[in-house]
């Protein structure tokens, strides 16, 4: 898919926010995803990289307090929503898949923020969550790999006949 006028204005603002953070100005930066993040339904191509890219910014700017809210309220319903747009042409189970596997970064990425923080308790529910969502991917990728693998053997039995010996060399 080619990059539309509005995903090269995205990537110029990553930058931009990118350029902010290696000055030490995170609130800029944090300002600036923000935004973006809000508006990352309306694209078309998958820039869900933004959602975890903003977490250590909070953390950097000295806001850790505010990532939890942040995540729940406004991260990880965008990052869904982002998430289950990119596959849609997917079935549920490998949109769900890919769904748990960015919820397992975002977890990860806090994770990280808790432990620079010197959090314990909130770097151990992290890494569980984390780990959790990794493996509800792994889980889902599976289920839903089967399920495709099994509309697609009877797409070909209906195009193709029953008899595989009757099908396309490439296809057996």
């Amino acid at each position: 898919m080619e990059h539309s006028k509005k995903d090269i204005e995205l990537s110029a603002k990553v930058k931009e926010a990118s350029e902010f953070a290696r000055h030490k100005k995170f609130d800029n930066a944090i300002r600036i995803l923000d935004e973006l993040i809000g508006d990352l339904p309306n694209y078309n191509l998958d820039h869900s990289a933004i959602c975890v890219k903003i977490i250590p910014y909070f953390q950097k700017a000295g806001r850790f307090p505010e990532l939890e809210t942040y995540i729940s309220s406004k991260l990880i319903p965008v990052a869904i929503a982002v998430r289950q747009k990119a596959f849609s042409h997917q079935n549920d189970m490998i949109q769900d898949a890919y769904c748990h596997l960015l919820l397992s970064e975002i977890f990860d990425k806090v994770r990280l923020c808790a432990k620079r923080e010197k959090v314990a308790d909130l770097e151990a529910l992290y890494s569980r969550k984390s780990n959790e969502h990794y493996e509800f991917y792994l889980s889902s990728l599976e289920r839903g790999e089967a399920v495709q693998s099994e509309e697609s053997e009877k797409e070909l039995k209906r195009i193709f006949g029953s008899d595989k010996s009757k099908w396309p060399d490439l296809l057996k």
